[in-house]
């Protein structure tokens, strides 16, 4: 009870404070041994009264207790592993002289994230541009969709696109159709009337195929299939849609995965006709 807890160096049995970094010292009640900080007079947990070691009241002060009134700066771990860095960019209040520090730092923090939020979507468009590429090697697109309207509405977009959609409504259905020819892209739709986890697994056989793999192995869920998500993730899926699927999302996720639009209305249109949600 006579160390530091802070800086573990050893003080007097009578200091309340620690004569090196000026973190009040502890003690334990006679009666329950709860740790106590010193400056109490009574147990926080029994109340029984707290008396120092040298037996003097506990009320009485200790003003010949040297308590420093510059508490010793510890060397920051990021200081040696940044030793030779360029210095960090001074902060509104340094630049400007004015303003509160408080809202000054918020106000830097939220245009940090803001350049950094920029900065991320730049570099994923320009990754997703990179990655494109001239044309796809195969029109066909396999699609497993149980759901009527969402099989309609999501071929649509694809032939929209310039692709050719392979229907299947069952995991061995669209496994014999991959198969039977290559596919650019496959759509796999999870919802009711399919097994979420049989699609996982076709999912994880598309992606380790070693030959014939789709080049975007993109899952369709219900906003709510928390689950499934999950499950298409861990096996490989290399881009979510949510439906109901609108023709952004469908481009989008094609050309994330670095595949081209065969035939992509967006070109030589003005901004009011580009394809959105």
């Amino acid at each position: 009870m006579h160390v530091c807890p802070a800086c573990e160096q050893a003080q007097l049995p009578q200091a309340r404070y620690c004569s090196e970094c000026g973190t009040p010292l502890i003690t334990r009640c006679p009666a329950c041994a709860a740790i106590n900080v010193r400056t109490r007079a009574a147990c926080h947990r029994c109340g029984t009264g707290l008396q120092p070691a040298t037996g003097v009241d506990a009320d009485t002060r200790f003003d010949a207790v040297t308590i420093p009134t510059e508490v010793p700066e510890w060397p920051r771990l990021d200081d040696a592993l940044s030793e030779g860095w360029p210095a960090d960019p001074p902060t509104a209040v340094e630049a400007t002289g004015t303003g509160e520090p408080a809202q000054a730092a918020q106000d830097v923090g939220a245009d940090d994230a803001r350049r950094r939020q920029k900065a991320e979507r730049r570099a994923a468009l320009r990754r997703a541009r990179d990655r494109r590429a001239a044309a796809p090697s195969s029109l066909d697109v396999l699609v497993l969709e149980s759901d009527p309207a969402a099989r309609a509405l999501l071929c649509r977009w694809l032939e929209l696109f310039g692709f050719r959609p392979a229907l299947a409504v069952s995991v061995p259905e669209a496994d014999g159709l991959s198969l039977r020819q290559p596919h650019a892209a496959a759509f796999l739709g999870i919802g009711a009337g399919t097994d979420g986890q049989e699609t996982a697994d076709f999912c994880q056989h598309l992606q380790r195929a070693r030959q014939g793999r789709p080049l975007a192995l993109i899952a369709v869920l219900d906003a709510d299939a928390h689950t499934d998500r999950v499950r298409l993730q861990l096996a490989g899926a290399d881009a979510i849609v949510l439906r109901p699927v609108g023709r952004g999302d469908v481009a989008r996720a094609l050309e994330a995965c670095g595949l081209a639009l065969p035939h992509d209305p967006r070109e030589g249109r003005a901004p009011a006709t580009s394809i959105d949600d």
